[in-house]
């Protein structure tokens, strides 16, 4: 085999191998920004909601609502208009499945899909024990 072919051919797999490396990397690290950035929207929403309706909280939830619609999957986005065709009652049985299917969504957009939580477990959690209203 060539000498010169043997000298350059360790250097070219070294260069290719950082190459990739690099790319993969970058890539690498832009999903995790994603789902950093998802996870924040998910979770302010969240706080938005159970928080008193003053004014920096309805600017949190208006920033959180921003950012899902930016960041979240298109099923969070769809799921979190639905959420508001009524505006987000949630005495109602209707309003409850619409946070509790949003909330679902949510928990698959970050991967989260494995455990499954049922609708009474969301309702003891999110409202303090009082079970979902039937319609």
């Amino acid at each position: 085999m060539n000498p010169l072919l043997l000298a350059v051919l360790p250097l070219v797999g070294a260069a290719v191998g950082a190459a990739l490396q690099f790319l993969f990397g970058r890539s690498l690290e832009g999903r995790k920004q994603l789902m950093l950035q998802r996870a924040q929207a998910y979770i302010d929403f969240g706080r938005g909601l159970a928080a008193d309706p003053s004014v920096d909280n309805q600017r949190l939830l208006a920033d959180a609502k921003l950012r899902i619609h930016i960041y979240g999957s298109t099923d969070v986005v769809q799921k979190l208009a639905k959420l508001y065709v009524d505006g987000p009652s949630f005495e109602s049985a209707r309003g409850r499945a619409a946070l509790f299917s949003l909330l679902r969504a949510m928990r698959a957009d970050l991967s989260l899909r494995q455990a499954k939580v049922s609708d009474e477990d969301m309702s003891r959690v999110l409202f303090f024990g009082r079970p979902s209203p039937k319609e």
